[in-house]
Order: structure tokens, then C-alpha cells, then sequence
């Protein structure tokens, strides 16, 4: 009896586990319609497309810094605003401290003009340029010995009214006044970046000679670009390549200044300077194709009403911008502005049949893992 039983448990549990190998496998298979989730297609597509790097060039006069004759940067702006009207107006005043001054030049170029009125430039009262200026011209005011002095000298950009009862003003841009002059000294100007030229930057490279036999390199020639130093040191070379880094510079879109100098008994002089600014400009557009199959069972499950149909995958951008991917599946696209991480994308399951294609485009580089289309059932 006894034996009996234990045949009859032991046939019973044969029986319970054969239905329990049954149910896993019905679980986990691909085709079944009971899963919560079916991957259509799994892939890893690495990383995709590029871009030329454009490059462009920011060039400086010649100038000199330190303890020395040479001419010396009085005033410097980019750009500027002149006007004389009926009740008030603007002008340009400068003081200059001079050591052993012997001549200036005044220089700047016309923007626009409104009225009849004549730009005018004075140097200590004594009027040395008066003409009315066309936009577009770029007057080169010089004036001598003369006119300058030891110690404070005023100089002064303006316009008249053409008018007892009109008003005049101009816009200038690049407004420069040097004075020839013996004393210690630095240099300062400014170079623009465009918005594009930052968010797509690669390196700036500022490079310039300094002729050996006439400069005294004794102290550090001193280098900074928005107040930030980028370059210290005594120069012995004659060709110097200084490296420009966006977050030490503290580049920004528009105007940034770069300044020269030095002190004690040193003296430099700076040859063909220049900035030569690269950036990601032109992006390769790049495809990736990629097939997979069907069964009609899998596209009964997708077509489901209780299914959501998604592609997924992780995304890193290996350019600074971002650019759209747009998937194309069997002809239908679908765009999507991808996030560093993960990434969904809903698609339609109409969009599924036997045979499928699945198309990757984007401008730019980036790189795609984990990539999977999946159909899942909803909560509820």
C-alpha cells in the first residue's frame, strides 16, 4: 500500500513539474501573447558621423610694450557714439600723461551719420581735424609735437551741428588714439567670437614674433585675454604660439579683450600677432540601415490594444551641438531631439510587417548603445 502511494506522488510531481516547464517556457518565449514585453530588434550602433573643423583669423597690429619710445595706445574702442543736438551731445575725451610725446595719429572708421554736421578732433584745445564724413571712410588724423606736451594732454572727438537749429551724430567703430611716446607701457585690444564659433569650439592659437635685438626680455611679458592670464614668462624665442582655452579665458559670444604687458626695464616688441580661431563647422551627415523580422505572431502582440511600440536607447553627443536623429521604419519617420542617456520614441505599430528596415540619420557625431524596438503592455 504504502509503495503504491509513493509511486502514485512520485508520477503526480512528474506530472507538476512537466506543467510548470510548460508555463516558463510559454513565458518567455518571443512569440508568446501572455509576455509583458517582446524586443523585436536589439543592436549596439556605436558611434556615427564627424565634422570639418573650420578655422578663422583674428589679426592685431604691431605694437610695442614695456619701457620704451614707441607708439602708445592712448584710447581703444570697439565701437563709439558722437552727437551735438540743440539742448545736449556727446563727444569722445580723453587724458593722455605723456613723458616725451612727439606725435599722434588718430584713427576710426565711419558706421553712419545722421545730419550735416562735421566730425572735429582737438588735442589740448588746438583743433587738428574738421570735415564732414561720409559712412564707410577712415580718416587717419595725425598731429604733431606741437600740439602735445609733457603730462596731461586732452583730446577730444566730436561733431558740430551743422546748424544754428540742427543736430548732427555720428557712429564710429574701432576708435584708436596712439601717442609716440618714452614711457613704460602695455597694449590692449579685442577680438569678437560668434555665438556658432563657441558653442562649436575646438582651440584658439595665439601666435606672434618678437624680433631679439631690439626687445629686453628682463621681466615676464604678461598675457591675459578677459582679465584672465593665459601666458606669463620671459620670451628668449623669437616665434611664441600661446595656447587660448575657452574656460580659462572666459571666452563669450561677442567682444573679448586681450591685453599685453610687462614691468621694470623690459621691453617687447610684438610682431604679426594673431588669433587663429578653430571651430566645428560643416557636420557630415551620416546613415545607418539595419533589417529585422517579424513573425505574424509578434505583429498580432504589437497590434494589441493594450501595447506600446517604442524604439530606446542610450545616447552620448560626441560634437558640442546636438543635432535631430530622424528613424525611418518600413518609410515612416520619426524625429527625435536625443538627450545625453536614455532616449524613447514612440512609434506606430502599423509601421511593422514581416520584413523591416530601420534607417538612422543625423548631421553631426554622436554615439548610440543598447539600442532596442520593443512592444510592451500598458498597466491597466
Amino acid at each position: 500500500m504504502e509503495q503504491g502511494f509513493a509511486v502514485v506522488l512520485v508520477a503526480g510531481l512528474a506530472v507538476f513539474g512537466l506543467m510548470f516547464i510548460a508555463g516558463e517556457s510559454d513565458l518567455t518565449s518571443p512569440d508568446s501573447p501572455s509576455q509583458e514585453k517582446v524586443v523585436l530588434l536589439e543592436n549596439n550602433v556605436g558611434d556615427v558621423g564627424g565634422a570639418e573643423t573650420d578655422i578663422r583669423n583674428v589679426s592685431f597690429r604691431d605694437f610695442t610694450v614695456g619701457e620704451t619710445r614707441g607708439n602708445i595706445q592712448a584710447y581703444n574702442a570697439q565701437n563709439a557714439d558722437i552727437s551735438n543736438g540743440f539742448w545736449s551731445g556727446d563727444s569722445i575725451n580723453i587724458e593722455y600723461n605723456a613723458t616725451q610725446p612727439t606725435r599722434g595719429q588718430i584713427n576710426f572708421e565711419v558706421l553712419g551719420r545722421t545730419g550735416e554736421g562735421k566730425i572735429y578732433a582737438e588735442v589740448n584745445g588746438d583743433r587738428v581735424f574738421e570735415a564732414a564724413t561720409v559712412t564707410g571712410a577712415t580718416p587717419e588724423i595725425n598731429f604733431s609735437s606741437e600740439v602735445l606736451k609733457s603730462g596731461i594732454n586732452d583730446i577730444k572727438i566730436g561733431t558740430t551741428k551743422g546748424g544754428l537749429f540742427s543736430s548732427a551724430s555720428y557712429t564710429l567703430e574701432e576708435v584708436e588714439v596712439t601717442v609716440n611716446d618714452r614711457k613704460f607701457h602695455d597694449f590692449s585690444d579685442s577680438f569678437e567670437l560668434y555665438s556658432q564659433e563657441l558653442e562649436n569650439y575646438v582651440s584658439s592659437n595665439l601666435s606672434f614674433t618678437i624680433p631679439v635685438s631690439s626687445s629686453r626680455p628682463e621681466s615676464d611679458l604678461k598675457i591675459d585675454v578677459n582679465g584672465n592670464e593665459i601666458f606669463s614668462g620671459s620670451i628668449v624665442r623669437s616665434t611664441q604660439q600661446v595656447e587660448i582655452d575657452k574656460r580659462e579665458a572666459d571666452l563669450t559670444p561677442g567682444y573679448n579683450t586681450i591685453e599685453f604687458s610687462t614691468d621694470g626695464e623690459a621691453k617687447y616688441e610684438i610682431n604679426n600677432p594673431e588669433i587663429v580661431m578653430r571651430y566645428l563647422g560643416r557636420t557630415r551627415s551620416e546613415t545607418v540601415n539595419m533589417n529585422f523580422e517579424m513573425t505574424q505572431r509578434q505583429i498580432s502582440y504589437s497590434e494589441e490594444d493594450g501595447t506600446e511600440e517604442k524604439i530606446t536607447f542610450d545616447y552620448q553627443k560626441l560634437l558640442p551641438s546636438t543635432n535631430e536623429l530622424t528613424f525611418t521604419l518600413n518609410g515612416d519617420e520619426y524625429t527625435h531631439l536625443p538627450e545625453n542617456g536614455y532616449n524613447e520614441v514612440d512609434v506606430d505599430a502599423e509601421s511593422f510587417e514581416e520584413e523591416n528596415s530601420l534607417t538612422i540619420r543625423s548631421d553631426g557625431s554622436f554615439r548610440m548603445q543598447n539600442l532596442q524596438i520593443l512592444s510592451e503592455r500598458i498597466d491597466g
